[in-house]
């Protein structure tokens, strides 16, 4: 965790601080353009600086990174059906990154992850505008909350939380425009704000495949009215509280204005579906005089409305389809989680943290995992976690999962986190 108070001897005030150097994408620029400013926002991991060439060189000669993240874990479930030990090499990402121009910016980041190779993120970032206004365009991370713009591998720990997950997707990654702006208010505070169009925000939440060929999955048209963009929002600011803390409080909003539930085996499909996610966010980062113990404290609660998922209403015939047909559960929904995480060195840290959900389906059934993790910092590019989670769901199998996460990075590797 890094707060206002991180460069506290090389800034006489936050304003001077951001004025002279803050970017959306600090994580990723080392450049006279890009520099670090005197603060980050409480409970977000701080990547690496990365090289880039400057206007005046004739090569190209972009930041190349890469990162690999290996799980083993052993799951027990209650009525014993599914338990067992697991290897799981889940991801390894290549990352490139550089300025492209004066005022332009670009990353790619290609991953494989489910024996598949894809396209995580490929964007550009102009700042070129006038006053602190950014527009990005291309593929990227959501804008919301605290969390979802960060990769797998960067988190506190070793999955998402089950709120995100769930309501949202282990990843989301969008082809669309943002617009971000921010300001200073006053010496010790940051408001921003930023707005942004999609074409797809449909990500890989709740019943978007999870049994092949039986859950409805969800699906967007390529191509689209404009009245059926999907839209996200961000309002969020932060500030210094006494002199070793920094608060932070957010909220965000997921607008998926036209999508289909289609379900394989029977082929049938319903279209016009729209729903929402607002999200509330409150984080207290506190750090020590001597720049490494630090306190961590936060949360996030979401409200998910309207159209949430679809269940086959068959006809009773073995082998008939002909009149089958999706029953669309249209409802409001709550989930949240809460975390507290401690570092009492640049080695060591842990934490705990709680997550429940209203399952977005009929009955709304609760499901709601409790989290303990401890991780080691081997190195600056090599790190180990341990991770215990209970699982208890309402209408399942409850579950207890032991899992060992090792990460390692080659490179500098780092990602542009909006705060």
């Amino acid at each position: 965790m890094f707060t206002l108070n991180d460069q506290r001897s090389r800034t006489a005030s936050l304003r001077t601080a951001v004025l002279g150097g803050l970017l959306l994408f600090t994580a990723f620029a080392s450049d006279a353009r890009a520099q670090q400013a005197g603060i980050s926002s409480p409970g977000q991991l701080m990547g690496s600086n990365l090289g880039q060439v400057t206007r005046f060189d004739n090569a190209f000669n972009p930041a190349i990174s890469f990162a690999v993240d290996f799980v083993l874990d052993y799951v027990d479930f209650d009525g014993g059906s599914q338990d067992g030990l697991d290897t799981n090499a889940r991801r390894a990402e290549l990352l490139l990154a550089d300025w492209i121009d004066p005022n332009a910016f670009s990353w790619i980041t290609i991953a494989y992850e489910g024996e598949e190779i894809v396209l995580d993120e490929a964007a550009i970032e102009y700042v070129g505008l006038p006053g602190n206004h950014s527009l990005r365009a291309g593929r990227f991370f959501l804008d919301f909350g605290k969390q979802m713009q960060n990769h797998i591998e960067e988190l506190r720990t070793t999955e998402r939380p089950l709120v995100l997950r769930d309501y949202l997707g282990e990843e989301l990654a969008a082809d669309g425009l943002q617009w971000d702006y921010w300001t200073p208010t006053g010496d010790a505070s940051l408001v921003r704000w930023s707005v942004g169009a999609f074409g797809d925000l449909s990500g890989g939440g709740h019943g978007h495949g999870e049994e092949e060929g039986h859950e409805p999955e969800l699906e967007v048209a390529d191509r689209k009215e404009v009245s059926d963009i999907g839209f996200t929002g961000r309002l969020t600011a932060l500030t210094e509280v006494g002199r070793n803390g920094t608060l932070q409080g957010g909220v965000s909003a997921r607008y998926l204005s036209d999508f289909a539930l289609h379900q394989e085996t029977s082929d049938v499909e319903v279209e016009g579906l729209s729903n929402v996610i607002y999200g509330l966010d409150l984080t207290y980062g506190w750090l020590g005089d001597e720049g490494m113990r630090t306190w961590t404290v936060g949360g996030e609660l979401l409200f998910f409305d309207g159209e949430l998922s679809a269940e086959l209403n068959d006809n009773g015939t073995p082998g008939d389809t002909t009149d089958d047909s999706l029953d669309v559960f249209d409802d409001s929904v709550v989930g949240s989680y809460a975390y507290v995480d401690h570092r009492w060195n640049r080695f060591n840290s842990a934490g705990l943290q709680y997550s429940t959900i209203q399952e977005p389906e009929p009955g709304k059934p609760r499901v709601t995992e409790y989290d303990a993790y401890y991780t080691r910092q081997l190195s600056e590019f090599l790190r180990l976690r341990f991770g215990l989670t209970f699982a208890d769901f309402e209408e399942s199998e409850d579950s207890v999962r032991f899992a060992i996460q090792l990460t390692g990075f080659i490179g500098p590797h780092g990602h542009a986190v909006n705060w």
